[in-house]
């Protein structure tokens, strides 16, 4: 699932998902209005496979691709999709790719809070993600960039901070 923070969240439709069936599978399609609004991952190591086969499972799209500042990995594929490039240029390639949110793919707490200010700063959203085999009790409370990961319990009540990552 693709939410934004539990704080922010409400009727208010500045996010709205859309369930779509796509070549025989269900797809969460993220619009703004009129707009797709894409995913990009920061980050192209072991967690951001983590989070790409958490989005799969969901079945969110679109994923615009990944970015990474190792130059060789650059112009090459990971688990289908592109490393787009450094993050340094992630700025330019938000206006190409309709990129709105961002999913952070480092395990690292203090590069994790950089990459999100970073993300902040040039307009992109910090998306709660949520694998299909969790539980989060609808009464618990996830910061923004917060991760659920498979088979994590989150009960009642609970209160979790930004950018989290719960295995």
């Amino acid at each position: 699932f693709l939410l934004p923070s539990r704080r922010t969240r409400g009727f208010s439709g500045f996010l709205r998902s859309i369930i779509c069936t796509h070549a025989g599978e269900n797809r969460q399609f993220i619009r703004e209005g009129r707009w797709l609004m894409a995913v990009v991952v920061y980050g192209a190591g072991g967690q951001a496979r983590v989070l790409l086969e958490l989005m799969e499972r969901a079945g969110i799209c679109p994923l615009a691709g990944l970015v990474d500042d190792n130059t060789a990995i650059h112009g090459t594929k990971i688990e289908g999709l592109p490393v787009l490039g450094s993050i340094e240029k992630l700025g330019s390639l938000v206006r190409v790719h309709r990129i709105h949110r961002a999913a952070i793919a480092i395990g690292d707490n203090a590069t994790r809070k950089r990459f999100a200010e970073h993300a902040k700063s040039i307009g992109l959203r910090l998306p709660v993600l949520i694998h299909p085999n969790a539980y989060v009790s609808p009464t618990a409370h996830l910061g923004e960039g917060t991760v659920v990961l498979a088979g994590a319990i989150v009960g009642p009540h609970v209160k979790i901070g930004d950018l989290c990552i719960i295995n």
